[in-house]
C-alpha cells in the first residue's frame, strides 16, 4: 500500500513539474513541497520494508 501511494505522489509530482515548467501553472513552493512529501513516503516505505 505505501509503495502504490509513493508510486502516486511521485506521479502527481512528475506531472506538477511538467505543468509548472511548460504552462507555468504551478508555484515552486508547490512543487518543493510535493518533493518533499514524496522523499518522505519513501523513506518510509524503504524503512517499513527493511524493517521486518
Amino acid at each position: 500500500m505505501m509503495r502504490r501511494l509513493t508510486m502516486f505522489a511521485a506521479g502527481v509530482l512528475t506531472g506538477a513539474i511538467i505543468l509548472r515548467y511548460y504552462f507555468h501553472l504551478f508555484s515552486d513552493l508547490l512543487i518543493d513541497i510535493l518533493l518533499v512529501l514524496t522523499i518522505l513516503l519513501y523513506l518510509i516505505h524503504i524503512a517499513g520494508k527493511y524493517r521486518n
